[in-house]
């Protein structure tokens, strides 16, 4: 089976974290090349061997990247299981916060408010430990999705609000784009669709800049909702 997308399905910064020659590593970058090239079926193949040849913490954070986008979200959350287990046996809390991070990512996908409720509180905390703006960002940002799946949207405003003000101090446009178009989408849940508009279109311009293609156009369409 092939498909055909408008932006890359594994990160650039994903596949570079990849640096070793071992079997995994190479089956890895193999099958990022595969699944870029809208081979999905190879690359299905070429990541089940490399999970099978003692994954680390980049392979298995490829593959759950791959399996989440391509819909294979059980399969995703059980990746992010296994480096929760890895990166906390390595003693590595930035990592360990990320896999955390996915895992409450996929449990929401899978409508396990409890369980993302629970991986978002724990990424939080490990991201405290690393003092870094923009893990914390990110868990934040899934706190903030989790009080959205809860209908609770004065709580995911305050949550997106300090996300945002995170995401700024890395001057990362991707992370700031997103924090702008999640925050335009809680302000029209609360009602204020001038403040929805003010942040989506503070967040097109970043969303471009970032090659986000898909969110660009998600984004472009909720202005032209309210216009």
């Amino acid at each position: 089976m092939a498909i055909t997308t408008m932006e890359s399905l594994i990160d650039p910064s994903t596949i570079a974290a990849i640096t070793g020659e071992n079997p995994a590593d190479t089956l890895a970058r193999a099958a990022a090349q595969h699944a870029n090239a809208g081979d999905i079926t190879a690359a299905t193949d070429l990541l089940a061997q490399a999970c099978d040849n003692a994954a680390s913490v980049p392979v298995l954070f490829l593959a759950f990247q791959f399996h989440f986008r391509t819909g294979n979200i059980a399969l995703a959350r059980s990746l992010a299981q296994q480096r929760i287990a890895l990166a906390a046996s390595q003693g590595d809390n930035k990592q360990h916060a990320r896999a955390c991070s996915n895992f409450g990512l996929a449990s929401l996908y899978m409508h396990d408010t409890a369980g993302a409720l629970a991986a978002a509180q724990q990424a939080i905390a490990l991201s405290q430990i690393t003092d870094d703006p923009l893990s914390l960002s990110r868990d934040l940002g899934l706190l903030a999705q989790v009080h959205e799946a809860n209908n609770n949207w004065t709580a995911a405003r305050d949550t997106y609000l300090h996300a945002l003000q995170l995401a700024e101090q890395t001057n990362d446009p991707a992370h700031i784009a997103t924090k702008l178009a999640n925050l335009g989408d809680v302000y029209k849940q609360l009602g204020d669709a001038t403040t929805a508009v003010t942040y989506w279109r503070r967040a097109l311009p970043l969303l471009a800049q970032a090659g986000k293609h898909r969110w660009h156009a998600e984004c472009e369409a909720k202005l032209r909702g309210v216009s």
